[in-house]
């Protein structure tokens, strides 16, 4: 039987925030281009599949919070005409509340923006309107923690079972988000880990490896999409390996993976 969720509880992370209390709406749009091959002797016109494509456009309420860096659409303006990407996150439906369930449904990429639209409308809430254009692929992933509670000491995630049975060969791209993090944190690593069986685990991921974005040392939130080929197992977790810093250290973690070509 299919399974619902209602779209209130979805959750939306752009780059280093948590967006979803400011949006309304979002919208992920996947299409491929289809170059016409009809000759005259056709009958019927004829298409050969093309290039992937993807967008995002999120609404919302403007935010007009004073803390002018830290408020909802800070990645946004920031990134408009830069060439940093903003990371997006969404969760359709956001199953499990506050903290989302792991293996929930997950759509990641790196995006390029393309407008920024604030209107005032005299009887209305002040609301916003975003264009991303995804630049590369569109990740079709499961969460692996969060949105949740704040960690403050290394942890291993819940297992995520993929339901391929002999795993994937497609390789796959990693997302991490930190919306938040306090106190004095001197080193961090994150992984995305891997098991054929569910008991013996391999890292498959590392945010200290090449990629978008940095998390390292240092108490400012961050984001990070990592790629890797190959053949990823049928389980995967996420493993904060290394967190060290003042004893007030925390962070707010949003991890998620998404394979490449299945077998």
């Amino acid at each position: 039987m299919p399974t619902y969720y209602h779209g209130k509880g979805s959750r939306v992370l752009l780059s280093t925030v948590d967006a979803s209390s400011s949006l309304t709406s979002i919208t992920v749009t996947h299409n491929i281009d289809a170059p016409e091959t009809t000759c005259f002797t056709d009958d019927a016109r004829t298409y050969l599949a093309g290039n992937r494509e993807a967008t995002m456009s999120l609404e919302g309420l403007f935010d007009g919070s004073t803390a002018f860096t830290t408020e909802s659409f800070a990645p946004v303006r920031s990134a408009l005409g830069s060439t940093a990407p903003v990371l997006i996150t969404v969760i359709p439906g956001g199953p499990g509340g506050s903290t989302v369930t792991p293996g929930s449904n997950a759509r990641i990429a790196a995006t390029r923006l393309t407008n920024f639209d604030i209107t005032s409308p005299a009887m209305n809430v002040v609301n916003v309107k975003v264009g991303a254009q995804v630049d590369g692929t569109l990740g079709y992933g499961r969460t692996l923690y969060g949105p949740g509670a704040a960690k403050t000491a290394t942890f291993t995630g819940t297992s995520v079972d993929s339901g391929f049975v002999s795993g994937t060969t497609g390789g796959g791209i990693a997302q991490f988000h930190i919306t938040n993090s306090s106190g004095s944190v001197s080193a961090l690593t994150i992984k995305v880990q891997h098991s054929p069986d569910n008991a013996s685990w391999s890292d498959l991921v590392s945010s200290t490896a090449t990629g978008i974005g940095s998390i390292g040392a240092g108490s400012s939130p961050a984001a990070k999409q990592v790629s890797v080929t190959g053949t990823v197992y049928r389980y995967t977790r996420v493993n904060v390996t290394t967190f060290t810093g003042g004893a007030s250290k925390s962070i707010r973690l949003v991890a998620s993976f998404a394979r490449g070509t299945k077998n």
